[in-house]
């Protein structure tokens, strides 16, 4: 499972919050770029079901990658993965809520995205939504119209929004839905 996002959206906050560890650093200083520099994975038990790779990737838009770093990064490691036989199913975009602009160029450019699935053509993408808990819930649910309008044309009608409510139990329920195969809805 490939989280992708920009700077300071939660996707490592949200490994963390889901595997239980607390780095205080995540998320709690002011810092100049992405609080990830490189490609983390974490391997994590969901439920009783197999585990699942969870695969942290610099944020877009910091100041020390240019998209293009971070997007070649990712797809070196992709090539090794992919050589080891280890295939993934899922790229879950980050997007937090509270934001009221589009914050990386990849939202303009949905192949690029799809390229990010590799070989696996069966690959998802999702928009997982974060900061619910520092947003007034009427504004939240009135952005989150708004992106859903904005990824139905770039990604498919068929595709999944998940509202991360930054618990471990919101986690949880995204990642069974992401083993369970629910993501096709």
């Amino acid at each position: 499972v490939r989280l992708i996002g920009p700077v300071g959206c939660g996707k490592s906050a949200f490994i963390a919050k889901v595997i239980g560890t607390a780095d205080q650093a995540i998320g709690h200083e002011l810092c100049p770029g992405s609080y990830t520099q490189d490609i983390v994975t974490t391997r994590y038990k969901v439920g009783n079901s197999s585990d699942v790779v969870l695969v942290d990737t610099p944020g877009f838009g910091d100041i020390n990658l240019t998209e293009i770093q971070i997007l070649h990064k990712i797809s070196k490691w992709l090539h090794q993965t992919y050589k080891k036989k280890v295939f993934f199913s899922v790229i879950l975009c980050f997007q937090p809520i509270n934001d009221n602009r589009i914050r990386w160029a990849s939202w303009s450019k949905p192949h690029l995205l799809h390229e990010l699935c590799g070989n696996d053509a069966k690959a998802q993408i999702a928009l997982v939504t974060t900061m619910w808990d520092v947003v007034e819930e009427r504004l939240g649910i009135e952005r989150l119209m708004e992106l859903k309008e904005l990824w139905k044309p770039k990604f498919g009608r068929g595709s999944k929004t998940f509202c991360y409510q930054n618990t471990r139990e919101s986690g949880e329920e995204l990642l069974r839905a992401v083993v369970n195969g629910s993501m096709n809805s």
